[in-house]
């Protein structure tokens, strides 16, 4: 018989083996959040809770219609995930047919809630907390549909929200207004910006802790439109400048607009010629900088055919852009004093498959946005083409394009009336939706810029990383947790990997065959 001391040694050792195989099960159990009987009606992604001005990721949320309600209201349910998918809020709310959800956005401590119920002629916003109680609420009425659209932007810092709306000033005229609220939903200003004639709206805006920053259109007359990029100051609003998007020769669509940590403002996407804002083609892509008070640092354009096409034919074998294709741009990344614009190229075809063939597939592999409509079954195909990085320096020259070649493309049937949407407008909606592949990106161990991105092409979907630092080296990511998705019963029709902290990521699934939403944390080193 051995010593009892030795004994008790033995099963020490073997209790703390035990005690570490039931905390390894739970800690990879709670690594997995699965959210249930999820139709694919209104649900449209999954989104990080970002916090502090650092940004960084306290959890994630998502919305999506239950069922319908008695006396013509619908159920919607709001879920709340932290970020090490360990805990699961729910919260439901009540909203007429007849509304349209406008903003669902999180400032790190609210998700506001926002929409147009358009039987009643009113905007609702409410504010739901991390346990996911309501917490307040608030009515805008509107005379007209077309003074709907109200949209939310969360404030840094996590102390309020920035609404616009459409506001009119007489017959013919349509401008918008800014206020800035916090989290009691009390105004703490609001600015009227109104036209002398014609329409001015809101497409984005963003904003740092003392500045706001707003891309505008202008629509003086007709089919002309003259964006601008308008700051205002945060305090109070005051308006600090106004840059205008068309130079004389040509005209700046928005895509990316941001405000580094000093102020300086980059936009960057694609530009026409003319003065004609249009968003069905462009003729190449443009990197903005201004400084805090509007002063322009570079401005560079390259243009389609006389520079992209020719490095993308030098440096490619024999690839090229085609007629059709487009250069969506997804990120700005600053590094080792180079400023690189992050793009995909896409194509939108005509789609001549019948119409009861190509919705059997649609349901098959759920790729697609929209649905036919009573009056409008019209489709088309929506197609996601390789990387093209542009890499300039901080003076605005062009050094490189690089592009990266996809396996397979990705392919979306786009149905009803979202096939009216203008190309770079159409591009903008399936980013939101998460179809695009460039995901986000981040800092390795050793302080190298990771591209994160997806592969939405292929029924089982795989996330790699590119070293920026080391010529895009590609680096498949071992997603452990994708055995609980079960790729056997239903493919994936949505495919998502989101922003996390200290090397980890989200990936969000969601197969609409299962009505089922898997949200997995996953090692970014894991290879």
């Amino acid at each position: 018989m051995p010593p009892l001391t030795n004994l008790n040694k033995q099963m020490k050792k073997l209790l703390f083996a035990y005690v570490a195989i039931i905390l390894s099960a739970l800690s990879v159990y709670a690594q997995s959040i699965e959210i249930n009987d999820v139709k694919k009606t209104k649900f449209s992604g999954v989104y990080p809770i970002l916090s502090g001005e650092s940004g960084e990721v306290n959890g994630y949320f998502t919305y999506y219609m239950l069922e319908k309600g008695k006396k013509g209201m619908r159920t919607f349910q709001f879920a709340l995930m932290n970020n090490e998918m360990t805990e699961l809020k729910k919260t439901d709310l009540e909203l007429h047919k007849n509304s349209s959800i406008n903003a669902t956005v999180f400032n790190g401590k609210f998700l506001m809630i926002s929409w147009d119920d358009f039987k009643n002629k009113k905007t609702v916003v409410k504010l739901i907390d991390t346990k996911g109680i309501v917490v307040k609420s608030k009515e805008f009425p509107f005379e007209k549909v077309r003074y709907a659209g109200t949209s939310v932007y969360p404030m840094k810092g996590g102390e309020g929200f920035y609404i616009t709306r459409p506001e009119k000033r007489k017959k013919g005229i349509l401008g918008y207004s800014i206020q800035k609220i916090n989290n009691d939903l009390a105004v703490i200003w609001k600015q009227d910006v109104l036209p002398t004639r014609g329409s001015k709206s809101v497409k984005d805006l963003v904003n740092v802790e003392d500045r706001l920053v707003v891309w505008e259109e202008n629509s003086p007359k007709g089919n002309k439109k003259r964006p601008a990029i308008v700051c205002f100051e945060a305090d109070k609003g005051a308006k600090v400048f106004e840059r205008e998007g068309y130079d004389g020769v040509s005209t700046i669509l928005n895509n990316q607009l941001r405000i580094d940590k000093d102020n300086n403002i980059y936009a960057g996407g694609a530009y026409i010629d003319g003065d004609k804002y249009s968003s069905v083609n462009n003729d190449g892509i443009y990197l903005l900088k201004l400084d805090p008070n509007g002063k322009e640092i570079l401005y560079t354009k390259v243009s389609n055919k006389e520079k992209i096409q020719q490095a993308l034919k030098a440096n490619s074998k024999g690839f090229a852009l085609g007629s059709k294709d487009k250069v969506f741009i997804e990120d700005l990344i600053l590094v080792d004093d180079h400023i690189i614009v992050v793009s995909e190229m896409f194509k939108k075809n005509m789609n001549m498959t019948p119409k009861p063939v190509q919705q059997t597939r649609d349901l098959i592999t759920g790729k697609y946005v929209g649905w036919a409509e009573q009056n409008n079954d019209s489709k088309v195909t929506f197609e996601i083409k390789d990387f093209i990085l542009f890499k300039f320096t901080q003076k605005g020259d062009l050094e490189e394009i690089k592009v990266i070649k996809k396996d397979k493309t990705n392919k979306i049937t786009v149905w009803g009336s979202l096939t009216n949407l203008r190309g770079m407008d159409l591009a903008k909606l399936l980013a939101q939706r998460g179809w695009f592949d460039y995901g986000f990106t981040t800092l390795d161990q050793s302080g190298n810029s990771l591209m994160v991105c997806s592969n939405n092409a292929t029924s089982k979907p795989d996330i790699a990383v590119y070293n920026v630092n080391e010529q895009y080296a590609k680096i498949k990511v071992n997603l452990k947790q994708q055995a609980k998705v079960d790729l056997e019963k239903a493919q994936v029709s949505y495919f998502k990997p989101i922003k996390n902290n200290k090397g980890k990521i989200a990936v969000a699934y969601y197969q609409k065959k299962l009505q089922k939403i898997t949200v997995n944390l996953e090692s970014i080193y894991e290879f």
